[in-house]
């Protein structure tokens, strides 16, 4: 049976079943037939199948009329459980696709009066079972791994960022190549040392190998075929499973369909994959949340090394992650003829064991297919951090914030999970702790150079700051260097023919504008030199614009003195203050720690809300929050997104509607460095000038705040109201998530201009009519204009923009009060 999040049951609860009562009846009539095992039904077998459909039609109705059903999302597509429930009602409920013990579990709840969330638990569980493998529409893929939201998790995603929907391969492994192109390492020294040999299994491996080996062996097992076609090379590798591996703890399956497989919004057929034995029997389908090493087979030997098979592999490899998001590290391996390769891919990137000849070297092959089937969950890469009771509860224990450890109840479902292979990996779980505490547990992979959160809470605690969430618990797992001890790294590979990287930008951009800086006045937009031309419907004649500009000063005077003079000082533009890869020799690769932290209160992030009131006062509190950290704490957040705004109780939350979470990438300003080797953030939060490489700033995480309200109204706001007429095919918001951060940054300069900003805000529903006056008011207060051109200066004093910020909230809160 599916199991509820307390965000699903919440809305349960809000929302009671009302409309069972009449079909409870058919329901009843429909179990006693199936009941009497009658073949036939008015006088016919057709007469007794559509019984059963009609029963079912009914029941689906039914339940799409509730009102819980429109609230709900859900776990197979990006929709409500009432649009799922009629577009299955359609395909599913037809003459030779309906099978009615499918949906028996359910029909008897209703007619038993069970609990609305034993009920509600049913139909999740039957869409699940029934629901055909889908592709959500089509949408760019987060850059730099924008996290997904699990829709069977108590974060109901709103967003159509929710678990990313599937893209073309080819988009998807152009994101992957950012990832990857920087971090590569191949013929690394000591990796079959480290993986494949000293182990507990060994003898047995030995053992294998030399009856394969020895010529005169009785085993008759032929040599891998050469050239193998991929049937010929399945034949033998399943061939040898059966006859030397039958007691391994692993087994070695193939799909033979993309179908095959599940657990991901991605259509993949894999050639070779691994799954602990008894998990699985040959014929039955596979998810990826299973699944231990993946393999790739080609022909030709030529593609052992190049970019497109890597980049098919770590396609694999990414769903592995998805499905297991705290999983340490993944297994993989490429076979290009009589060539194979075997590869680790972790949150620093991938590296190998370089390739090398199967005939020439048969002991080392051997080894390799064998060891993926007999190495243990730690040596696979699995989480053994997070704990299985026998009850099936999952469960840490962490050091406590007040000393001494503390057992902590996890959901099975994490709140949200980053797509990306390389980076952070973060990943949070609702956490009750003692049964008494209810909070969130996070799992990132950090910098070894930044700060660790936990450090920078209690900072924040000592300091007295609020709305900012507290420490409950907190565990250094393991460490990149950790996990690649033994391993000599060396030069980084170095791709053929790689473009320009989109974050090279950051320093091309950074090295013509330092040279323009001025101790007293940023230059505006229009003056930075800049190869690229802004692309932009805002492109207008000096008179068009001082019109539109005279026009909006009616209703805000402050923006014509704008125009002409500035009535506050500027800071100048700083270098970054990041670790800046190419002043310094790097590191042979990025040493990230795994962390867990436990904090305290839990909250809805901000995608969540459910009235314009309550989007208003989250932000509102959160931007009071952020003023309270940097100023009184000395604290910059510098990663504001949708993620890391929370909506919270005010009664469990000392007052505060909403709070600001993560400080992962958080500085405290007085520390120097900010330990990054590039900028940070999720891209299209991003402010225009962190986007071209300028040190970040209070006023850039305030620019930020900006992107998400915006974001939440416009892209996020149709399905919090359950709007489907009227929402935009296409949206400028498309355009703030592209691969690269200079046309990102061209474009936001272009859409937060007066006119084009207009547009933004007739993509937002009816409902959210009410928000439009703040979001210009915003826009002002961050973006004055001078010479005909938005201005993006930070000025010296913080309260020049926190203030009249906050202040615009609390004017719109009255308002729609």
């Amino acid at each position: 049976m599916a199991e509820l999040s307390q965000h699903e049951a919440s809305i349960i609860e809000s929302n009671p079943l009302a409309s069972l009562d009449r079909v409870r009846g058919l329901l009843q009539e429909a179990e006693q037939v199936y009941e009497s095992r009658i073949t036939s039904y008015n006088g016919s077998a057709d007469g007794l199948d559509l019984l059963y459909r009609k029963t079912i039609s009914r029941l689906f109705t039914a339940l799409q009329g509730e009102e819980a059903a429109f609230n709900l999302h859900s776990r197979t597509a990006d929709q409500t459980v009432d649009s799922e429930l009629a577009e299955l009602k359609g395909k599913q409920l037809q003459p030779g696709h309906f099978n009615y013990s499918q949906y028996r579990p359910l029909v008897q709840l209703v007619i038993q009066r069970a609990l609305d969330t034993e009920i509600w638990e049913a139909v999740y569980t039957l869409l699940d079972a029934i629901s055909p493998t889908r592709t959500p529409p089509s949408i760019p893929l987060p850059f730099y791994g924008m996290p997904a939201r699990f829709l069977s998790s108590s974060s109901s995603s709103s967003s159509s960022w929710s678990r990313v929907s599937e893209q073309t391969h080819e988009l998807v492994e152009a994101r992957l190549f950012e990832e990857i192109r920087e971090c590569t390492h191949k013929d690394v020294e000591g990796f079959f040392s480290k993986y494949f040999e000293g182990k507990d299994w060994n003898a047995q491996a030995e053992a294998v190998s030399r009856r394969m080996l020895d010529p005169g062996d009785d085993s008759g097992w032929p040599s891998f075929p050469n050239p193998p076609s991929e049937a010929e090379a399945l034949d033998w590798w399943f061939g040898f499973q059966d006859r030397f591996l039958s007691d391994a703890r692993s087994v070695y399956f193939s799909t033979s369909s993309k179908g095959d497989l599940t657990g991901s919004g991605a259509d993949r057929q894999v050639d070779l994959l691994v799954r602990a034995r008894g998990t699985s029997n040959i014929g039955e389908k596979h998810n990826w949340k299973d699944i231990r090493v993946v393999g790739k087979l080609k022909r030709a030997e030529a593609e052992i090394g190049t970019k497109k098979t890597l980049l098919q592999m770590a396609s694999y490899v990414r769903e592995v992650f998805i499905a297991q998001p705290t999983r340490r590290f993944v297994h993989a391996f490429i076979v290009c003829g009589l060539k194979a390769e075997a590869w680790i891919f972790d949150r620093s990137g991938p590296f190998s064991s370089g390739s090398y000849n199967i005939h020439e070297d048969p002991k080392r092959f051997f080894l390799m297919v064998v060891g993926y089937t007999m190495m243990s969950d730690e040596e696979l890469g699995l989480d053994t951090f997070i704990t299985q009771r026998d009850d099936g509860a999952n469960t840490i224990t962490t050091k406590g914030a007040k000393g001494g450890e503390i057992v902590i109840h996890l959901d099975p479902m994490p709140l949200y999970s980053r797509c990306a292979i390389v980076g952070r990996g973060t990943t949070s779980f609702l956490a009750n702790i003692d049964d008494k505490v209810q909070g969130v547990a996070k799992f990132s992979w950090t910098s070894d150079k930044r700060a660790a959160e936990k450090d920078l809470l209690a900072l924040a605690y000592e300091r007295g700051i609020k709305g900012v969430a507290e420490i409950v618990g907190y565990h250094d797992i393991t460490s990149i260097a950790e996990l690649r001890g033994d391993l000599a790294f060396e030069k980084r590979h170095a791709f053929r023919s790689a473009p320009s990287s989109a974050r090279s930008s950051f320093s091309q951009y950074h090295s013509k504008s330092q040279s323009q800086s001025s101790t007293q006045l940023r230059l505006s937009a229009s003056e930075k030199p800049t190869s690229r031309k802004r692309r932009s419907p805002d492109k207008e004649t000096p008179s068009k614009r001082s019109r539109l500009n005279s026009q909006l000063s009616k209703n805000d005077p402050q923006e014509t003195k704008l125009e002409t003079e500035l009535p506050f000082s500027i800071r100048s533009m700083h270098s970054p203050s990041h670790f800046d890869g190419n002043s310094q020799e790097r590191e042979p690769y990025d040493n990230r720690i795994l962390r867990c932290l436990v904090t305290s209160p839990a909250g809805r992030p901000i995608y969540e809300y459910d009235s314009p009131m309550e989007l208003l006062m989250a932000f509102r509190d959160a931007i009071r929050a952020h003023r309270s950290l940097y100023l009184k704490g000395n604290i910059l957040h510098q990663d504001i997104s949708e993620n890391n705004i929370i909506i919270t109780n005010p009664e469990s939350a000392d007052g505060n509607f909403g709070m600001l979470i993560d400080l992962d990438l958080a500085k405290e300003m007085s520390s120097g460095q900010g330990g990054a080797r590039h900028q940070t953030g999720t891209m299209e939060f991003m402010a225009i000038e962190v986007l071209r490489g300028i040190d970040h700033t209070y006023r850039h995480d305030l620019e930020s705040f900006l992107y998400v309200f915006i974001w939440q109204c416009a892209r996020n706001g149709w399905e919090r109201f359950n709007r489907r007429k009227g929402k935009p095919r296409h949206s400028l918001l498309d355009e703030w998530h592209i691969e690269d951060y200079l046309l990102v940054a061209g474009r936001k300069s272009g859409h937060i201009g007066a006119q084009i900003f207009e547009y933004l805000l007739d993509e937002m529903p009816p409902e959210l009519e009410c928000v439009k006056p703040l979001c210009r008011i915003l826009r002002q207060i961050l973006f004055p204009i001078r010479k005909n051109d938005i201005f993006t200066g930070t000025p010296m004093k913080p309260e020049t923009l926190y203030d009249p910020i906050i202040q615009a909230f609390d004017n719109a809160i009255e308002n729609i009060g």
